[in-house]
């Protein structure tokens, strides 16, 4: 794809009569499951994530090193449980080397009965879709490698809503915490992660846990 912009995705999908809805993440929108493809190559779930929500209050504070507010450190809990609960807790965090994204998989794991591993990541630090890409695909894994089979990527906007958008084909805003749950038929996180490859299976966040 040409551009990685939100709005260049926008006016594709409008064109070639792709855009078939228009997901924001409202409180009132139910978590989906589509099981369509049919596959003969393994199955993974790409778990992307957007931060909990950060603190603005001191401006002496880095853009880098700002940290979860109150609302942030309530939020990543919930999350945490709700993807135990849905049967995708990760297997591999990939972070952002940013002080919020740290904080939300530091109390992520806490909600856990087992941590997650964390790998830090400054690449990830406000990534574009392109980069997120290119650090999952740096992921090495033998192929049908259990260890990997559930991988969550704890990044930034617009970047990481970008990636969504490229992958289920449609345009995705996530809000702070907002996760959303991608089928992979791949066999190691090197394949090539395109809209023939990932289905989008679902989403939730911490609104739409607390309707």
């Amino acid at each position: 794809m040409a551009s990685w912009q939100v709005d260049s995705y926008r006016r594709e999908y409008n064109v070639s009569h792709c855009l078939t809805s228009r997901r924001e993440f409202t409180h009132d929108v139910a978590a989906v499951v589509v099981p369509t493809k049919q596959d003969t190559r393994s199955m993974r779930h790409l778990i992307l994530m957007r931060h909990a929500k950060s603190y603005w209050g001191d401006s002496s504070v880095s853009d880098h090193e700002r940290r979860l507010n109150a609302r942030g450190r309530r939020d990543a809990p919930v999350m945490a449980n709700w993807l135990l609960d849905q049967g995708f807790k990760p297997d591999q965090i990939l972070c952002s080397s940013a002080r919020r994204t740290i904080e939300t998989s530091q109390l992520m794991n806490q909600s856990w009965p087992r941590d997650a591993p964390v790998h830090e990541s400054s690449s990830l630090y406000l990534a574009s879709a392109e980069a997120i890409l290119h650090t999952i695909g740096s992921v090495q894994t033998a192929a049908n490698d259990a260890q990997f089979a559930k991988l969550m990527v704890l990044a930034h906007n617009p970047g990481i809503s970008q990636l969504a958008a490229h992958l289920a084909g449609e345009f995705i805003q996530m809000p702070t915490a907002a996760v959303i749950v991608l089928r992979c038929h791949v066999t190691t996180w090197q394949d090539p992660l395109t809209r023939d490859s990932v289905e989008f299976e679902t989403e939730m966040t911490p609104k739409q846990i607390d309707a």
